[in-house]
């Protein structure tokens, strides 16, 4: 009798403390194979080949990984639980991460370790916030802030230290020395698989029927579009600015740079306002009008792009956007779990296309007016798919299996 009620009791402050040290790691560790070797593609290259084509792959691989592994991360929920979930998601990066830096020879195997490196980001970027609507469930806007702004510096240092680390101690090394991160990150959800946590937050085995509910689409459509023009802008932004504005190689460099770090405050701000405000439609339609300003300017008014770079970087603010939709719209860990797989492998999947068909496009035309009018259409999209999203229903509710 006294094990029952053990299982039923509220969360001690080690187990929050360990599960907010747990978040903290692995969104650390979220973004790091994606972003580590892009910079010493050309140091690897002396090793073994790397063509063109190769290096447009590995470009795309990030999203692909996070979109296809995604779908896969509310059955991993129901079969082995939240914690082991995201144990899994840290050994497949610090085994993906070990192998790419210590045994590739080939542009096959640092291939096939990468994905299974990025296959870990995609599990781990679906069950981080189950984890924080069950360990915080009266913190989540704060918490995900914090998550995003951790996600951002994830992807900031690795590429920001990987020549000079690469020129002190090899490629190998600056690749391989991040599966130590991401094994300590496993560490604290080793402990937590044990800890008490009340009953209703226990895992149930519900299979929601989330690709029939409309608004599952609509968070996703949101979602989707920040994340195609975030990166298509982080693709295309320089070649941009050198082409139509005269920006020289070195400027267009830092000004990408001061676009990526204008989304850091709404990545903290953005989910603490939305989860309190009473027309959250609102942030959805501001978001929107910032990507059609700055991708516009940048298309007619180029000699201003020190200008438009801000707007474009906030329009970004779509992608915290639904996220926190996603924690808004579900009420259990589960239902969290199944709407986050959902959103994020569709999201990401549609973002993949973004550079790929931005570059199509702008070859096509021989210029980048269309290019930006395609980013100012999926504004448009999102702000119409916002309506649907900001209804104040919940997944639980939808009819399930």
């Amino acid at each position: 009798m006294e094990q029952e009620n053990d299982a039923t009791l509220p969360q001690t402050k080690r187990t929050v403390f360990l599960a907010l040290i747990g978040i903290v790691m692995v969104a650390l560790n979220l973004r790091v194979a994606a972003v580590a070797a892009s910079p010493i593609y050309g140091i690897i290259a002396k090793t073994f080949p790397i063509s063109n084509t190769w290096h447009g792959i590995m470009g795309m691989l990030p999203l692909l990984c996070f979109g296809v592994f995604g779908l896969f991360s509310p059955w991993i929920n129901r079969k082995i639980g939240l914690e082991k979930g995201l144990i899994l998601s840290m050994l497949m990066i610090t085994v993906g991460e070990a192998a790419r830096g210590g045994l590739s020879h080939s542009i096959y195997f640092f291939a096939a370790s990468s994905i299974l490196s990025m296959g870990g980001m995609g599990i781990g970027n679906v069950l981080i916030l189950p984890a924080i609507k069950h360990y915080f469930p009266k913190r989540i806007g704060l918490i995900t802030g914090v998550y995003l702004v951790l996600i951002a510096v994830s992807a900031a240092i690795p590429s920001a230290i990987a020549v000079p680390v690469t020129h002190s101690m090899g490629w190998r090394f600056s690749l391989g020395i991040w599966s130590v991160l991401a094994l300590l990150a496993a560490l604290p959800w080793f402990w937590l698989i044990h800890a008490p946590v009340q009953a209703d937050q226990k895992n149930k085995s519900t299979d929601y029927k989330v690709w029939k509910w409309p608004v599952s689409w609509a968070i996703a459509m949101v979602f989707s579009v920040g994340a195609l023009v975030m990166y298509a802008l982080i693709a295309w932004l320089p070649s941009i600015l050198i082409t139509s504005a005269g920006k020289s190689a070195v400027t267009a460099g830092i000004m990408l740079s001061v676009y990526n770090l204008s989304g850091l405050p709404h990545s903290l701000i953005i989910p603490i306002v939305l989860t309190r405000m009473k027309k959250p439609y609102l942030i959805v339609l501001l978001g929107s009008i910032c990507i059609i300003t700055g991708v516009l300017g940048l298309a007619y008014l180029p000699s201003s792009s020190w200008i438009w770079i801000f707007p474009a970087g906030l329009g970004a603010m779509l992608v915290p956007v639904g996220l926190t939709f996603v924690s808004m719209r579900s009420r259990t860990e589960e239902g969290t779990t199944a709407l986050s797989g959902f959103v994020q492998s569709v999201g990401y999947l549609i973002a993949s296309i973004g550079p790929l068909l931005v570059g199509t496009l702008h070859s096509s035309s021989a210029g980048w007016i269309l290019p930006c009018y395609f980013m100012a259409i999926t504004a448009v999209i999102a702000a119409i798919a916002g309506i649907i999203a900001v209804r104040p229903v919940f997944i639980e509710d939808m009819n399930k299996k």
